[in-house]
């Protein structure tokens, strides 16, 4: 996984560090782009007609299936990160550490 490339995919990060919780973030370009085009549909076709209600159940049956293949591969990444943070807080730290008289 490469994380310039998923970073270059949510605009709020070119700017910023975002220190997501979890809960709530920005979203990457092609989320917006997917979301924007579903609420076209919905708002042209209408949100309760049959078709648009299958179509609703194969997306998130979809969405789920999507979610449990990436899981391992999430936590992985997750335990890099962090991995990677705390081995630069070290590295201050050590820098700082060293500038301290005595």
């Amino acid at each position: 996984m490469n994380m310039t490339h998923l970073r270059s995919q949510i605009p709020a990060t070119r700017n910023v560090v975002y220190l997501n919780t979890g809960w709530s973030g920005p979203s990457p370009t092609a989320v917006v782009e997917r979301i924007r085009d579903w609420l076209e549909f919905e708002n042209t076709e209408g949100p309760t007609v049959p078709h648009v209600l299958e179509e609703r159940r194969h997306l998130q049956r979809d969405a789920r299936e999507a979610v449990a293949r990436l899981a391992p591969q999430i936590w992985l990444t997750s335990l890099r990160l962090f991995d990677d943070v705390q081995e630069r807080l070290f590295k201050k730290r050590d820098v700082f550490l060293r500038r301290l008289p005595g």
